[in-house]
């Protein structure tokens, strides 16, 4: 994923991609967030140019591991 723009709830945004766990480093095709894992949150399943299928598992806080 590029990018990922989280609202402080005041009308501001600040780009949080990398701090959450969601840089690939290459350019992302398609992304979907669902509760793959069945815990209650959601999860992000991204396509991408030159590697497989990514599920990065969200730790229920909003950060993401793969």
């Amino acid at each position: 994923i590029n990018q990922l723009w989280v609202n402080d709830g005041n009308g501001g945004w600040t780009e949080e991609a990398l701090e959450r766990g969601l840089v690939l480093y290459e350019q992302s095709w398609t992304t979907d967030f669902a509760d793959i894992d069945n815990d209650g949150d959601f999860d992000c399943l991204a396509t991408n140019h030159s590697s497989t299928i990514k599920l990065l598992e969200n730790d229920g806080t909003g950060y993401f591991t793969d």
